[in-house]
């Protein structure tokens, strides 16, 4: 499957000519982009994922079979709250969280 789409970006997506800048956009990347990527350091990136969870009564919210608490003076029961899922300091995974600014799906 990789090798599938690289050959996809290299031979096909990369060689059609872009509706807006009228360019390669493989030709674009080798000329102008590739310069301004940074180095990777080595670190793997964190994957983190998004949820929407409500304040239960007990000042808790559950996401993926666990129970988390919040702060009960700032979160009161039944706000909508977003869940940041994250493993960056161990295999067991952490969870922090925040008042909504996103649009509840």
């Amino acid at each position: 499957m990789r090798h599938a789409a690289r050959r996809w970006c290299l031979e096909v997506a990369g060689q059609r000519i872009h509706g807006t800048t009228r360019r390669r956009p493989l030709e674009v990347f080798e000329q102008e982009e590739r310069l301004a990527l940074a180095a990777w350091d080595g670190e793997p990136y964190e994957r983190i994922d998004w949820r929407t969870a409500k304040v239960h009564p007990d000042h808790h919210v559950a996401c993926q079979y666990a129970l988390y608490s919040v702060p009960a003076a700032l979160f009161p029961p039944g706000q909508r709250v977003e869940v940041r899922l994250g493993a960056p300091w161990s295999s067991q995974g952490q969870a922090s969280w925040s008042t909504s600014t996103r649009a509840a799906s």
